[in-house]
């Protein structure tokens, strides 16, 4: 399994979005040897902690920690990490990131929340793109069940 996490970055304007993603990487870096897993990953859109079972190695666990602020847009923006130019900049979220939290808030206090979840897993376990992060399906998820039971 998996866990996806959004770090929210305040007074992001004070420091440069690589030196806010090192510090983070650097933090996590210190820390989570001691309990098995391995050093960050630096993907495009998240920092990556994964524990492996030494002997078969497959990943036991995996956190995605996604360092994300708040604009005054209400919009969200995230450090992207640019590895062909070896570059870090904010990037805004996609349109499916738009009113998340209020289509969440929605599903649960229609009673679709279970529901909701059950068909989350669902598209998780089925999912063959080893490009598309959980927190992507949960998002498409959320979008999709928010139009399915909406309308």
């Amino acid at each position: 399994f998996d866990f996806d996490f959004n770090l929210i970055i305040n007074n992001s304007e004070n420091h440069a979005p690589k030196d806010i993603r090192l510090i983070i990487k650097k933090a996590i870096d210190q820390v989570v040897p001691k309990y098995g897993y391995k050093y960050c990953e630096d993907s495009t859109r998240v920092l990556t902690i994964k524990k492996v079972d030494v002997h078969t190695c497959k990943i036991l666990y995996s956190c995605d920690f996604a360092l994300i602020r708040n604009c005054n847009t209400g919009k969200q923006q995230y450090i992207r990490y640019n590895k062909k130019d070896n570059n870090y900049t904010w990037e805004f979220q996609s349109n499916g990131f738009k009113n998340r939290n209020g289509k969440i808030l929605w599903l649960k206090s229609n009673k679709y929340w279970n529901e909701f979840k059950d068909y989350y897993i669902e598209k998780k376990n089925h999912n063959t793109n080893l490009h598309k992060h959980s927190h992507s399906i949960f998002v498409e998820s959320v979008n999709e069940m928010y139009q399915k039971k909406r309308h």
